[in-house]
């Protein structure tokens, strides 16, 4: 073969190894621009979405679903409530959570506020770890809700682009989409955050009222972020088998 020709064809070769390399790692880049549009976030200006991305983009939902739910065990033994919260209580508490989803974020508020002082006004003196176990119930209830929401979230994006044409399985389209759920998403997100506060304010107020510490109100604030952290990973680890 003549030296010449061994040369370019050689050089052709890796012309096109390269232009796969380039391709392949524009797909991936691609990908990784939609997931960080659904964050609604820039991930550089965000250490906690960094976390959250990398996350997500190693681990499968239910590894990072089943690590939160080890964290929510330790959660309730470093506040003595270990066992306490059953499950009967959290299915009431979601049952009670999923009713006002439907209403107003200051409505739901409202509710709960009066809800909870009711319960007070009847109830005699208790235990810091009955009232926390009382109020975490409330907030694993209301997580339940929340996930069910943020789930046909995904689910109802997935099928309104399938049910598009092929010939608009574009990526715009699907920007598009993944935007309009973003927008809902956060909404939810910020009804989900004013009845956390209004949760754990009544849980502070019942606390004090009975003379005892509040330091429980923070500890579970905290895991609030946390299970806000691991449901948007698990969330962006889901679709991306969509």
């Amino acid at each position: 073969m003549n030296p010449d020709k061994y040369k370019e064809a050689d050089s052709k070769m890796n012309e096109n190894k390269t232009g796969k390399r380039v391709k392949k790692r524009t797909v991936l880049l691609a990908v990784l621009g939609i997931l960080l549009v659904v964050v609604g976030v820039a991930v550089a200006t965000n250490w906690d979405t960094v976390k959250v991305m990398k996350v997500a983009l190693t681990e499968d939902p239910e590894t990072i679903l089943a690590k939160q739910e080890e964290k929510n065990k330790e959660m309730e033994k470093e506040l003595g409530i270990d066992g306490m919260v059953t499950d009967e209580m959290v299915e009431e508490a979601q049952g009670e959570m999923e009713e006002l989803l439907s209403v107003s974020v200051e409505d739901a508020v409202t509710i709960i506020e009066t809800r909870n002082e009711e319960a007070k006004a009847e109830a005699a003196k208790k235990s810091s770890q009955e009232i926390v176990a009382k109020y975490t119930a409330q907030l694993y209830g209301l997580q339940g809700a929340f996930q069910g929401r943020a789930s046909g979230l995904i689910s109802s994006a997935k099928a309104e682009y399938m049910a598009l044409p092929p010939e608009q399985h574009t990526a715009a389209n699907k920007r598009a989409i993944i935007s309009s759920r973003i927008a809902q998403g956060e909404a939810m997100e910020g009804q989900c955050d004013a009845m956390v506060e209004s949760i754990l304010g009544q849980m502070a107020s019942e606390l004090s009222a009975n003379g005892l510490s509040t330091a429980p109100v923070g500890q579970l604030r905290s895991q609030y972020q946390s299970i806000k952290a691991s449901q948007k990973a698990a969330y962006l680890s889901m679709a991306r088998s969509y």
